[in-house]
């Protein structure tokens, strides 16, 4: 059965990401039912995304988030 969600849900992995592997990330996403879902792939990042690319993980925050906020 596939969860429910009653917000939008994202995806936002390291493109090498060796610990959650690609595929079960995309299965996952692909499973959920959401408002809006959305897979991403950081270039240069690895499982801690968030923390190797910062910057970069913000962005993908203020562009893909941030407009759905209202």
């Amino acid at each position: 059965m596939a969860a429910n969600f009653v917000v939008p849900a994202f995806v936002i992995r390291g493109a090498e990401d060796f610990t959650t592997l690609t595929s079960l990330a995309r299965a996952f996403i692909k499973t959920i039912r959401a408002p809006a879902k959305t897979f991403i792939t950081m270039e240069r990042a690895a499982h801690f995304a968030v923390f190797m690319k910062s910057g970069a993980f913000l962005d993908q925050l203020v562009s893909r988030v941030l407009p759905l906020v209202g």
